[in-house]
């Protein structure tokens, strides 16, 4: 009789961490982190007229942004799609706002963003303050935790961006394009950017690039 019972139990037991142990095949149940690498200084290009000595940037805000199929069935998302050549420009001039979908935004839930900010009253998730270069941040690297993936992570146009806020000599968003991680699966759980000033280049030599492991 009691060996019926721990057979039993057991199968019990395996019932219950067979999806579980689907799903951690799958890569889609854990949370990401996104580190993010900075140089010394950041966001320069609004100091460009400044002399090189005094070129050490503002505060940076970046938005972390999860996208899956289904919110890509909206036309207001087209722009969202994987291969649109989105820019960090489009995105601060048309993403959500708070108190629900507005004429001429993205219509994307709240719990899909994650912000590094200084501001308030934003329409996602503040993960920290706005990134302010290694000499001023005191570290070089900067870890985000607990990013969702969206749903069907797997799907050719489910999709991470991370967008960042240059600004320029002008005091406008720079049309930066934005780093996807799509499908987010094809990556390793630690997703991984550098984000700096390089000499020359294009928007004043502010970039982000992906240096995640596939």
């Amino acid at each position: 009789m009691k060996m019926k019972t721990q057979s039993r139990s057991m199968r019990m037991c395996l019932v219950t961490l067979a999806p579980c142990l689907l799903c951690l095949v799958q890569l889609g149940c854990s949370d990401r982190t996104l580190t993010i690498s900075q140089h010394r200084y950041i966001n320069t290009a609004m100091h460009l007229h400044r002399p090189l000595a005094e070129q050490t940037g503002d505060p940076l805000e970046v938005n972390i942004v999860c996208v899956s199929p289904e919110d890509l069935e909206k036309t207001e998302n087209d722009r969202l799609k994987p291969g649109s050549g989105i820019t960090s420009k489009e995105w601060y001039a048309h993403r959500p706002e708070v108190g629900g979908q507005q004429p001429g935004k993205f219509w994307l839930p709240s719990d899909q963003i994650y912000l590094l900010t200084n501001m308030t009253g934003l329409c996602g998730t503040v993960k920290g303050p706005s990134l302010a270069g290694s000499v001023e941040d005191g570290v070089a690297q900067k870890v985000v935790r607990g990013i969702k993936l969206p749903k069907k992570p797997g799907h050719r146009q489910s999709a991470v961006y991370v967008f960042p806020k240059f600004i320029g000599p002008d005091g406008t968003v720079l049309p930066t394009p934005p780093v996807v991680f799509s499908p987010p699966t094809a990556y390793s759980r630690n997703l991984a950017v550098e984000i700096g000033v390089q000499p020359g280049g294009d928007n004043y030599g502010q970039f982000i690039k992906n240096t995640t492991k596939r």
